[in-house]
């Protein structure tokens, strides 16, 4: 298992693995003047995908039609609860990753919530570039992942230690019933993620400098990630994952969050457009998806140009199925 979290034993995803955002936007008002624009949704899509891209993940994130709500109660969410009670569990695609935005989520940025499978985040994730970096944490726990400072108060038993090469010794100290390395099952259990002393604790950090002075239970002090986005590092700090990271949320994307299938298009000629399907490529030009609203329009096909980076003669449209647009090769067109 530590194996298949870390990405020793996990395949590349060759291809762009495209996963789909349903992104449930709520207002007081039809008239509410803080909604997003197509352009504001556009640049928040653009910084996420950057976030996990260059950092070696060969994925693209893409939006499935925003749902609006009206509905001045779950506009502000003051706990989790009010939030559920409010929400009801009734604005859920089945086929994406599902991101509630609220005005107020108090006390936190943002939130993934395993019991529902679903992330909410504040407004100024599409006013604030660095508030970005807060959704690709919620992703990142979507996808597996845990904080760096997991546990990094507790005993010797649950806290990682700063060394990554200390082991438990089962005849010292506590009796913890584990083996191995420390990094490998405390904290995160991942050993290329520094330990953390969870760095929105007071006096931790300096802009993005680490100040803290704090060690853990053997004495070593911490000298932490502060880019690390699974950490508590100030948004604006948070730009990098580390290679385990990467393989963990590979081996989850690949193998445990099943409804993004994965479909050979060179080697099956018939397949269903849908928006769950993703297509695995040999031939990495053979075949692209982007979200859409609607039927495209002259200057939406030049918004694809952009998105895909081709030339506008290189591609043709496909089909529209809710709100996705397929794309081809301009030569594989039919005819008549």
């Amino acid at each position: 298992a530590v194996d298949e979290r870390s990405g020793n034993s996990c395949p590349d995803i060759d291809g762009m693995f495209m996963i789909p955002i349903r992104f449930w936007i709520y207002r007081e008002t039809e008239n509410d003047p803080e909604m997003p624009d197509d352009l504001d949704l556009q640049i928040m899509m653009d910084r996420l995908n950057f976030l996990y891209q260059s950092n070696g993940m060969n994925v693209r994130f893409f939006m499935v039609c925003p749902q609006y709500e009206t509905n001045s109660a779950m506009t502000n969410a003051t706990d989790w609860d009010s939030f559920w009670n409010a929400f009801g569990g009734s604005n859920r695609d089945a086929d994406a990753i599902n991101v509630h935005v609220v005005k107020d989520y108090v006390d936190a940025g943002g939130v993934y919530n395993s019991f529902a499978d679903l992330i909410v985040v504040e407004r100024d994730v599409y006013t604030d570039i660095p508030a970005v970096s807060t959704l690709a944490h919620e992703i990142g726990h979507y996808f597996g992942l845990d904080h760096p400072h997991r546990n990094w108060d507790k005993g010797r038993c649950k806290q990682e230690c700063v060394s990554r090469t200390r082991e438990f010794e089962p005849f010292s100290g506590p009796v913890c019933f584990k083996t191995g390395k420390v990094c490998e099952k405390n904290g995160d259990a991942l050993c290329d993620t520094p330990a953390d002393p969870k760095l929105n604790e007071s006096s931790r950090m300096s802009g993005c400098t680490y100040v803290g002075v704090v060690a853990d239970n053997y004495g070593d002090s911490y000298s932490p990630d502060v880019a690390n986005i699974m950490s508590y590092a100030p948004r604006e700090c948070r730009t990098s994952f580390s290679q385990g990271q990467i393989g963990a949320m590979a081996y989850s994307m690949l193998y445990l969050r099943t409804i993004f299938q994965i479909v050979d298009v060179n080697k099956n000629s018939s397949y269903e457009l849908t928006r769950r399907t993703n297509f695995y490529f040999t031939n990495p030009n053979l075949y692209r998806t982007v979200s859409m609203r609607g039927l495209p329009s002259a200057s939406v096909l030049a918004k694809i140009t952009r998105m895909l980076m081709v030339s506008s003669s290189s591609f043709w449209v496909l089909s529209n199925t809710a709100c996705m647009v397929a794309v081809l090769p301009a030569a594989m067109a039919p005819r008549g």
